[in-house]
């Protein structure tokens, strides 16, 4: 019995009776030896383009080694490494540098390892290929301490289900913005309750700006000295006393309520719109996509007119781009079309040029719709019958549709044929004709053919054969009797034809017969 390789790593089974007293030999070559390869095996294989694993039976191979390194051979592009299609599992280490992936196929399936993995695992069942990368020590070693602190939990929680993360991708550049603007915003969050306060009061801020010239006069003497007079005003400088924090607060923030105060026009149209900004920061995302096409935007602004126009016509755009084919071919024909608009005219009355303004050519048509005919320009003239039926002769009319039959006789010179055929029908000799020649004779119907140039020696009656005589069967109508044998007469059956007798049974012999 013959061997046969294993299903997966191609072993040699030792057939029933093969390798008798050598088959230890064989055992260690063709299976132990090819184990420990499939076991332990590390096969390098430098790459220079895509390459299939060798599988050759009952000796090493690429393809049974359990781990497959690859190196970078003048690779200019991701090569395809191509493994037999049987359930196994390799180790892969791409050592390509970092610049290439690897695609492994086995013929139904693919699975690719990137350029930045260098350690993987491939396995397949049946047909399917399936991969998992395996990190490195040094990134084991940077994520581990992030899984302890739960930071990668909090990253995990960004992304689903809340998708954060993904919209702070969205506005990435609004982000690069205000980290820009970090210390700003740093300091502006150390005072963030005062910002409130002063926003709470923003109509009282605006009118204390608006003095502000005032303010400084009254700090400043001989004014100074006038707020005793104040004293009479306790009450409201007991209630500014009362106010005291707001105001000790606004006027820490000075520099900014001086800022505030000289946009404070624009601060109150915002307060107008403050619904409108809210939407706007709802849909943030969609501001910063819109910013980044402003170009696009701009140029579909510049030709809205020509947008319009097409949103009109949209049916025919759509019914356009249904014979788009068409189009283009006769786009690639559009000298073709252009010649057969200059060769060819519908009109009511013959055109002086061909159909592109120029010179009329011989071959040029135009259809006269007035005589409902195509006509073709000849050199001097437009010529008509191309194409008007009423002017054919149809081949299954027998000539019977001509306008003029007598015509026609005689436009074909047939006149002197058809008077000489006329007495042809019963002809009627006078005189004496002849024929090639040769004088025709008339032929008498009786006598003794005296009106014979000659006198004929014998007349042959057709039919019969040797021994047979003639007798008239019916009127206008002769037959051949039977050849009797030697010693008969013939005998008369009175209206049947006449039979052959032998002499005994009739009468007398007849010793002469005549034919009249």
């Amino acid at each position: 019995m013959a061997s046969t390789p294993s299903d997966r790593l191609g072993l040699r089974l030792i057939g029933t009776g093969d390798f008798q007293d050598t088959w230890g030999s064989s055992l260690n070559s063709d299976a132990l030896s090819l184990i420990d390869e499939a076991v332990a095996g590390v096969e390098t294989i430098a790459l220079s383009g895509d390459v299939t694993l060798s599988t050759t039976q009952y000796v090493s191979n690429q393809s049974r080694n359990r781990v497959l390194r690859f190196t970078n051979n003048s690779l200019s592009g991701t090569p395809t490494v191509t493994l037999p299609a049987t359930e196994r599992f390799y180790i892969i280490h791409n050592a390509l540098g970092g610049t290439y992936g690897i695609t492994f196929s086995n013929g139904s399936a693919t699975v690719s390892v990137a350029a930045n993995i260098t350690t993987a695992l491939i396995w397949q069942t049946g047909s399917v290929l399936y991969g998992i990368d395996l990190a490195t020590g040094a990134d084991v070693a940077t994520v581990a301490p992030q899984i302890t602190n739960n930071n990668l939990q909090t990253v995990a929680g960004q992304i689903a289900p809340t998708n954060n993360l993904g919209t702070v991708a969205g506005i990435s550049a609004n982000v690069t913005t205000v980290a820009g603007v970090s210390g700003n915003v740093t300091t502006v969050a150390g005072i963030s309750s005062n910002v409130t306060t002063v926003a709470g009061i923003s109509s009282a801020v605006s009118g204390v700006n608006a003095i502000a010239s005032d303010v400084t006069a009254v700090n400043t003497d001989p004014l100074k000295t006038s707020i005793t007079n104040v004293s009479g005003n306790a009450t409201n400088i007991n209630a500014v006393a009362g106010n005291a924090t707001n105001i000790n607060t606004v006027a820490g923030i000075d520099a900014n309520v001086t800022t505030v105060a000289g946009i404070s026009a624009a601060v109150s149209g915002v307060n107008a719109i403050a619904s409108d900004v809210t939407g706007v920061n709802n849909i943030a995302s969609n501001v910063t996509t819109v910013a980044g096409n402003n170009a696009n935007v701009t140029t579909v602004a510049g030709i809205s007119s020509n947008v319009t126009t097409v949103a009109g016509v949209s049916s025919n755009v759509t019914t356009v781009a249904g014979i788009s084919s068409a189009v283009s071919t006769v786009a690639t024909n559009v000298a073709d079309v252009n010649n057969f608009a200059d060769l060819y005219q519908i009109a009511s009355s013959p055109p002086s040029t061909d159909g592109g303004g120029n010179v009329l050519s011989q071959g040029d048509l135009y259809f006269d719709t007035a005589a409902n005919e195509l006509k073709v320009w000849n050199g001097s003239a437009f010529q008509g019958g191309v194409t008007a039926s009423a002017n054919f002769v149809l081949k299954s009319n027998n000539l019977s549709d001509l306008a003029s039959a007598s015509s026609a006789i005689t436009n074909l010179g047939l006149d002197p044929l058809l008077a000489a055929k006329a007495p042809l029908a019963s002809p009627a000799f006078t005189g004496s004709p002849t024929i090639g020649g040769t004088t025709i004779k008339t032929v008498a119907t009786s006598g003794a053919y005296s009106d014979l140039s000659g006198t004929p020696t014998h007349l042959n009656v057709t039919g019969g054969s040797a021994g047979t005589i003639p007798y008239q069967t019916a009127a206008n109508t002769t037959g051949m009797s039977a050849v009797g044998t030697a010693g008969q007469v013939l005998s008369s059956n009175g209206t049947s034809a006449p039979t052959w007798i032998n002499q005994s049974t009739g009468g007398g012999v007849a010793t002469q017969m005549k034919f009249a």
